[in-house]
């Protein structure tokens, strides 16, 4: 997994954690995971959405 920001990007590392697509828990943790993200968002006042 490589992080593209503006021209500059992270060195290549492998994606060790996840969710199988398809898995029953992958839309509840998804959520989880958007809920704590929009939450240090708002904390740095960035704009989430465009």
């Amino acid at each position: 997994m490589t992080v593209l920001i503006e021209q500059s990007s992270s060195d290549n590392e492998p994606l060790r954690f996840g969710v199988p697509q398809g898995s029953c828990a992958g839309s509840v943790i998804f959520t989880l995971y958007i809920s704590a993200l929009n939450k240090v968002v708002q904390k740095y006042l960035a704009d989430m959405y465009g």
